[in-house]
């Protein structure tokens, strides 16, 4: 018999981080593969793709305003209709060729920095969380809005992940950050153990190459206050969501508590 040897890593601690918006994160079976054409698959444990990602909204879509539960032959019609959409293909195919366009080494300076234009903000939008005081939050709304207007359909969740993708590229480049080979040096983390990767920075810079100033608005007294930069975009798995739901029940529960103790304290002193 082997003996089992535990291991202990010590992660440094995370920043704190200011989120101008929250939103939940695609859910889809880790298991579940996708088909995108006769004799083509792709499963779903890899980085999920554009393709797969719009089929997996229009079968949740599908299920959400299905009036039984289970698939019947008519919404696997309506999903084929769906994707068949003239305005969504247009929208996917002007998306994979970016993509493919940005990405081509053959295009690519033999002296630039390797920066993958990558969809990984997948979404969903049922409910999302805004941050009203925050200049950046307004900006980042009307770009999501702008877009998604442009193509006029129903999945505004693809438009966001575009958005996202486009600033995340600009960001990288004018930040001059790590591009994609030295990222692999990094060190990986076992998932779960911290939620660095719910955390998705969206901050711009000026013309100058300068980072912009994050703008605090009060409308109560009508001023404006001035923070230090770094505003990020927070997409949660239901997982981490119900950890912070049974924190925050926990600690109020705690202080509930502590109020029930001091009234009844009053009351005997009575």
């Amino acid at each position: 018999e082997t003996e089992e040897i535990k291991h202990k890593l010590i992660i440094p601690a995370e920043p704190e981080r200011d989120a101008v918006l929250m939103i939940p994160k695609l859910k889809f079976a880790s298991t579940e593969t996708y088909t995108e054409g006769e004799g083509e698959s792709r499963n779903s444990k890899k980085q999920l793709s554009l393709s797969d990602a719009v089929r997996i909204m229009i079968r949740q879509l599908l299920k959400d305003t299905a009036p039984e539960k289970g698939k019947s032959s008519a919404s696997i019609i309506d999903e084929k209709e769906i994707l068949e959409d003239r305005r969504l293909k247009q929208q996917r195919e002007y998306y994979d060729r970016v993509s493919s366009f940005v990405n081509n080494d053959s295009s690519r300076s033999p002296f630039a920095s390797e920066y993958q234009f990558a969809f990984n903000h997948w979404i969903r939008s049922k409910w999302i969380v805004h941050n009203f005081q925050l200049e950046e939050a307004r900006q980042i709304r009307c770009d999501w809005y702008f877009e998604h207007s442009s193509w006029g359909n129903s999945f505004d969740q693809i438009s966001f992940a575009y958005v996202m993708a486009r600033r995340e590229m600009r960001r990288r480049i004018l930040h001059r950050e790590m591009d994609d080979d030295a990222r692999k040096s990094l060190p990986v983390y076992p998932k779960g153990m911290t939620d660095k990767d719910d955390w998705h920075e969206v901050m711009e810079l000026d013309n100058e190459g300068e980072e912009d100033e994050i703008i605090h608005i009060d409308n109560k007294n009508n001023k404006a206050k001035r923070a230090k930069a770094g505003m990020y975009v927070r997409i949660v798995d239901d997982d981490a969501l119900h950890l912070s739901r049974k924190k925050w029940i926990d600690e109020n529960k705690q202080e509930l508590d502590k109020f029930k103790k001091e009234q009844r304290q009053q009351q005997e002193e009575l």
